[in-house]
Parts: structure tokens; sequence; C-alpha cells
């Protein structure tokens, strides 16, 4: 976290309720940016199979304001949405994350057509994988590591945000991967 108020930032929160939370940011009163990766599935409601847009990582909240702004909001929803924290040089700290870093991974979670996997960080090991660009087709300009992942055949490409997720597409074809140096 910058030391400047003034600076936004995406802070990282646990809510009880998604869609509680995605209703108070989208509110007159704080109108402000989030992002909640998101993902189909097919559930069946009164013997009906229906095809609904859930969340990927549950109760997982991405939130872009400043320190101030963030502080406003969770001041008045402190019951309902906690802050993200690390350990730093032996205290907690508010985690946020770097701009590049959530922009890789929103542009891969904005995908919700796609087949895309959840994994939480102990789960994978990105520090053995390639860095790649994705040029062309739907994942393009995605950047990430390029990694086999357990009990699938085709590699793929997995954004990572600092220790709290990763996300893995859906296999790229070859003929859409630059290698980054």
């Amino acid at each position: 976290m910058t030391n400047d108020n003034l600076t936004a930032e995406w802070f990282v929160f646990n809510a009880k309720s998604e869609k509680n939370t995605e209703k108070a940011l989208n509110s007159e009163q704080f109108s402000l940016p989030y992002f909640i990766p998101k993902h189909y599935v097919i559930r069946t409601y009164h013997g009906k199979l229906q095809r609904e847009l859930v969340p990927l990582i549950p109760h997982l909240v991405f939130v872009h304001a400043t320190y101030h702004q963030v502080e406003e909001f969770h001041k008045q929803y402190f019951s309902d949405v906690f802050y993200v924290t690390e350990r730093f040089e032996g205290r907690r700290k508010i985690l946020t994350v770097p701009e590049a870093q959530m922009n890789e991974f929103i542009e891969l979670a904005k995908h919700y057509e796609e087949e895309l996997l959840y994994f939480r960080p102990e789960e994978i090991h990105l520090e053995r994988g390639v860095r790649v660009r994705v040029i062309g087709g739907p994942f393009d300009g995605v950047v990430g590591t390029l990694m086999k992942v357990k009990g699938k055949r085709s590699k793929r490409i997995v954004v990572k945000i600092n220790d709290i997720a990763a996300i893995a597409s859906a296999q790229i074809d070859p003929e859409y991967i630059e290698v980054l140096k």
C-alpha cells in the first residue's frame, strides 16, 4: 500500500455476501470500481436446469479506490466486509494488488464463457513456468505463466495474484503463445 491516500489501489476484501457488497459498491454513496471474478455454472431449480453467473472465488472482492474511499466504505459495511491482510515485518498490513498484476488477472478472469480454474496459492507453484503472452483468440493480450495443470492434458495460462489466488485459462493453442524474455 502506498503512503499516499490519494492514489487509487486495488484493495482485497473478504465479503460475507458478494451480491450485497456489489450492490453497496454500485450505490450512489460509493460508486467504486470493483472486480468479482465470476463464472457460469449449471444449477437445478425446481427440476429445471438454469445457467447462473456466480463468483469464481467465494467471498473475494477487489475494490479500486483510494485508502480514504475504501476506509469510508469499510466503516459503513464493517460487519459485512473484511480487509484481507498479510504479514509484513511481523505486523499485519492491508493487502493491495499492484495495478499491472490486477489488470492481467482481470483480463483472464473476465472470460466467463471459457473454462477457468481457480487455485489457492498452496495448490500451484508458478516459479517453474515460462512467462508468456497470448496473441489472438479469446485471451488475446493476457500475460501469465505457461503451466501444466495437474489432472489436465493441455497446458494453460496461469495468472497469480500475490498469495491470494491463481486462475488458469482453458487450453491455449501453441500458435497463440508468445514467450516473453
